[in-house]
């Protein structure tokens, strides 16, 4: 270990040269006046190499002088303690850290040197941008599903008259066809209400203990046909049985949402890809990927080579009306009755995705053994619990 003599501040130089800042995990730097690193620990340098000896600014800022902002030139200045958030391109990854910057003084008090104190929080900002996100859609949610109920009463009640209307007049009269009309489009209006409240979690299912792999195979005939035929479907199933507990009219809608979604991603064909595996959420699933409660899970897995998204893109895919697709080429309700349907079953769907690179929706449903469901199926109508009726 090299050692260092900054003309001043013994306890530092007496830190550095025992190795006591070697042994801490956060990275430290000491830099002189001038913005020279003169020192790292071995956490420092793991994280941005090593940089002794060359300006702060120039190695990690690519600029000529200390950047707008800069704690060790706030430091520098005012003789206090700094700290800022930064973001930084390490080996390709987009990084966050929470840098700390202090003065160093001499025995006359004099500022001879930085000390900086650099801490990864790139899982604490993910899991912030997370919540932060669950939030939005879950206000989103409440506002649809509002507005969706009170339309879907005046909707009630434009097809309840109508449908008066229609039995009064003769089936010969002109004016036949207009009701006709009004009535496929209050019918049109009543399916983007559903939608929304699925999305807003307040159209509740029929919820059944089913094997996936079954419910995937009873519907491949139907995915082939909604894919085309410029499009391969492969479908891998795994050989175990999924068991899980879901509204299979809703998982039907969840297939065919995000086949539909898949599809049109690949105008000039392509692959399609569904896969389904089983998978335990532990601790460390939940902090690396910001999801998820401890448990088994049914991982199903659907895979296209389609154009794929940019981050903004998959930021809002969820939202209700949010579409990339020309007017009047659909709703931008496909993606967000899927988040509701996976939601209102206790499970979670991840999004991965790169322009150019296709995109991957993962769904997770909690599994259940088939005992559970045997033991669902005994009980009588009198041991269903009220909550249902709440």
């Amino acid at each position: 270990m090299n050692k260092i003599n900054l003309s001043a501040g013994p306890v530092i130089e007496d830190l550095i040269n025992l190795g006591l800042l070697e042994a801490i995990g956060d990275g430290i730097s000491i830099q002189d006046t001038d913005f020279r690193i003169v020192y790292q620990n071995e956490a420092q340098r793991r994280l941005m190499g090593n940089q002794t000896g060359k300006y702060c600014y120039e190695v990690y800022e690519g600029k000529e002088s200390a950047c707008e902002g800069c704690p060790m030139a706030e430091c520098f200045r005012d003789g206090k303690a700094h700290t800022a958030v930064r973001t930084a391109e390490v080996s390709g990854k987009t990084l966050h850290f929470e840098i700390t910057s202090s003065p160093i003084r001499n025995p006359a008090g004099q500022i001879i040197a930085g000390i900086e104190v650099i801490r990864d929080i790139s899982d604490r900002k993910r899991l912030e941008e997370q919540l932060l996100h669950s939030q939005k859609m879950k206000s989103i949610g409440t506002l649809a599903a509002g507005v969706a109920h009170d339309f879907n009463n005046i909707l009630t009640a434009i097809i309840g008259f109508s449908t008066i209307i229609k039995r009064r007049i003769p089936e010969t009269d002109p004016l036949q066809f207009y009701i006709k009309q009004i009535q496929s489009a209050a019918k049109n209006g009543t399916r983007l209400t559903m939608g929304l409240l699925s999305f807003g979690r307040m159209h509740k299912g029929q919820p059944v203990a089913a094997d996936f792999n079954d419910l995937i195979r009873s519907h491949a005939n139907r995915l082939q046909s909604l894919v085309g035929e410029d499009i391969d479907l492969n479908i891998n199933l795994s050989s175990c049985g999924l068991f899980v507990k879901v509204d299979p009219d809703q998982m039907e809608q969840v297939l065919m949402n995000i086949t539909a979604n898949a599809r049109d991603a690949m105008p000039r064909g392509g692959r399609l890809t569904i896969q389904t595996d089983s998978i335990s959420i532990d601790e460390t699933f939940t902090r690396l990927n910001g999801f998820g409660t401890s448990g088994e899970y049914a991982l199903i897995s659907i895979s296209d080579t389609g154009a794929g998204m940019d981050a903004k893109t998959k930021e809002r895919i969820f939202e209700p009306f949010f579409t990339t697709r020309q007017v009047n080429k659909g709703t931008g309700l496909g993606l967000s009755i899927v988040y509701g349907i996976i939601k209102e079953h206790s499970g979670y769907i991840d999004v991965l995705s790169e322009p150019g690179q296709g995109t991957t929706l993962s769904i997770y449903l909690p599994l259940i053994s088939p005992s559970q469901d045997n033991q669902a199926e005994d009980r009588t109508a009198s041991e269903v619990p009220f909550s249902r009726l709440s």
